[in-house]
C-alpha cells in the first residue's frame, strides 16, 4: 500500500536536525497516525463486505423468489 507521496531515502538538507526527544516524540506521533490509518482502512473493509454481502443476501432471495 503506497501513500501518494515518495519515498524519502536521505536526510533533506532544508529540515534541521531535530534533537532526540522531539525526534522520539515525532516518531511515536507517526506511528500513532498510522495504526489510525490502518484502523480507518481495515473499518471500511469490513463495512463494504457486510454491505456486498447484504446486497448478495437480496439479490440471491430475489432471483429465488423469481425461479
Amino acid at each position: 500500500m503506497t501513500s501518494g507521496y515518495p519515498e524519502i531515502t536521505e536526510q533533506d538538507p532544508l529540515v534541521p536536525m531535530q534533537s532526540g526527544g522531539h525526534r522520539e516524540r515525532l516518531a511515536k506521533f507517526v506511528s500513532e497516525l498510522w495504526a489510525q490509518r490502518r484502523h480507518v482502512v481495515e473499518t471500511r473493509r469490513r463495512i463494504d463486505k457486510r454491505f456486498a454481502d447484504e446486497n448478495d443476501w437480496f439479490v440471491r432471495k430475489d432471483t429465488e423468489l423469481v425461479d
